[in-house]
């Protein structure tokens, strides 16, 4: 059975490139959401392997996203992506839930290693 990944993107061509990406190396996205209000609504209906959450979003932050997201399921896992990389950032992001954190662009190889990673 193929992994079920939700993707939480703000910017649509990286949000449909990532969808394209996963569906090429056999994971079945289950959801798209652009911000962080949409990614705890989407994850609380689909309840996915995993979540790829980007940070920096409009309404909700991705960080404040993970934690709620811990607080319904402290199971969900979670791979932040963001372009806004700072040791800060990335100690908030694993603080909150994330398993690990990738920046942008990122390379394809490396991103599908970190979820096989997590989804161990």
């Amino acid at each position: 059975m193929k992994n079920t990944v939700l993707i939480v993107e703000d910017a649509e061509s990286t949000c449909k490139a990532l969808n394209t990406m996963l569906t090429l190396n056999n994971y079945q996205v289950v959801g798209m959401a652009a911000d962080g209000v949409q990614a705890v609504e989407l994850y609380k209906r689909l309840k996915p392997d995993l979540v790829l959450m980007d940070i920096a979003m409009p309404k909700k932050h991705g960080i404040d996203a993970i934690r709620e997201i811990r607080d319904f399921d402290p199971e969900a896992r979670f791979i932040a992506v963001t372009a806004l990389y700072s040791a800060k950032k990335k100690k908030e992001a694993l603080d909150a839930g994330a398993s690990m954190v990738v920046v942008k662009p990122f390379d394809v190889a490396d991103l599908i290693n970190a979820m096989e990673s997590v989804l161990e």
